[in-house]
Order: structure tokens, then sequence, then C-alpha cells
């Protein structure tokens, strides 16, 4: 006999008093700290990220845990193939939380939640209200958490209409381009030379309340999928177990 212990410890929720701490003492800056401030509003939007991706594994795990909790109450009689059914379960639930594990900000959300949802079509992400504003925040995260330089690029000639051709890209060149067209800001890094204004309190207080907001739209999903999912209406089960139990329960 073998006996496996796992255990689990979610980190999302002190990264998300640690971002209202650093708020906190923001309030405390004398007016012109530039560097203070800018320290702090970098490690806010960082550590929001952080929070972001914390807690959607954690909700990711859980509804994965549900699954196999329900699928893991079909009575198998025969031992062999409960054990073979078992296994088969044990299995699936490993290959999807090292799924879950390997993803990075927004990347394949989708299909993970297209995998695990027993809607037919799925719940989309992308539905989220600011769902461009989140995907910028993560670009950001990248640059940011790699310590990236900013740069811009701008090409002068005759031929261009307008005169000038935009260049730029990258994360920083993302957040700008997305907070123009937000009006949370109101030049460009290319024309003060200054990564300032992609750090301000208004930037960042916006990209942490759109954070907070899909945190809580991903929650909701993933209580509905729990609430509603259920495996007792599967005709398929009858030949496994011998016998089928009606759709009289909703987990």
């Amino acid at each position: 006999m073998a006996l496996l212990q796992i255990v689990q410890c979610p980190i999302y929720s002190h990264l998300l008093r640690h971002v209202e701490f650093l708020r906190s003492q923001r309030r405390l800056l004398e007016r012109g700290d530039r560097d203070s401030r800018m320290g702090i509003n970098l490690s806010m939007i960082l550590t929001m990220a952080c929070c972001v991706e914390g807690k959607i594994e954690n909700d990711l795990r859980e509804l994965i845990q549900h699954r196999r909790a329900v699928l893991g109450e079909i009575e198998v009689k025969d031992f062999y193939q409960r054990r073979i059914y078992n296994t088969f379960l044990n299995n699936i639930q490993d290959y999807l939380n090292a799924h879950v594990a390997r993803i990075t900000g927004t990347d394949n959300l989708e299909a993970i939640i297209g995998l695990l949802s027993h809607k037919r079509p799925a719940p989309k992400l992308s539905h989220y209200p600011n769902w461009e504003g989140i995907r910028t925040l993560f670009k950001l995260r990248n640059v940011l958490a790699h310590g990236r330089e900013a740069s811009a690029r701008q090409l002068y000639a005759w031929w261009i209409d307008g005169g000038f051709q935009d260049q730029s890209k990258g994360g920083y060149h993302e957040a700008e381009q997305y907070l123009l067209k937000k009006g949370l800001l109101k030049k460009r890094f290319i024309e003060t030379g200054s990564v300032d204004h992609l750090f301000t309190n208004k930037v960042t207080d916006h990209f942490c309340g759109i954070a907070k907001g899909f945190i809580r739209f991903h929650s909701k999903i993933i209580k509905e999928e729990k609430k509603r999912f259920s495996i007792l209406d599967t005709a398929a089960l009858v030949g496994l177990t011998g016998q089928s139990r009606g759709p009289d329960s909703v987990l």
C-alpha cells in the first residue's frame, strides 16, 4: 500500500493584499517623489498581473478537482474495471493540472476553459468587457518582469503619408497604444523620452481595476460550471456501470 500526500497553498490572496499595502504607501509619498511613485506603481501593476494568474490557476484546479469528484461518484462494481477507471481519472487529472501549470498570462486560457466546460459553446473569456485591457496588462507584465528597456522607432520620409511612420513594438508600445485609446495618456514615449506616463497613479489604478474585475468574471464562470455540471444523465455510462442514474441532481 502506498500513500501520496499532496499539500497545496495558493498565494494570490497575499499578492492582492500586497497591492493594497502598496497603494496605502503611495498615499504617504511627498509630492514630487517621482522615483518612489514610479517604483510603487510599477510593482502594483506587476503584482496585480501575478494575482490574476494565481487566482485563475487556483480556480481551474478547483474545477478539475470538482470534475474528478463527480466522475468518481460513478459506481463501478467490478474490481478490475474500477481500478482501470480510477487510474484513467487520475491520469486525466494529472494531465489537466500539468496543462494548467504551463499557462502564462492569457495564452491558451480559452482552450482549457473549452476543454473543461460542459456548455456548448463554451464560455469565452474574451467576452469580458475589457478583454483588450487584460491582454495589454500581461504584455506590459512580460517586459516589466524581464526588466526590458523601453525603446521607440519612428521613420521620417517624404514618401510616407503624414510624414512619419511609427515602427515601435513590444509590451511598452502595446500598453502605450491602449492607454492612448482609453484617453489615459496625452503624449507618447517617443515624444517625452520617459516612461513616467506609463506608471502614473491613474494608469496603475486602471490596470488594477480591470484585473480585479476580470478575476470576478472568471470566478463566476467557474462557479457556474461547478453548479450545473452533472454526468448523471450520460447514457454512455450504462455500459460501464450496468445502470443509469437519471438526471435528477445538479452539482
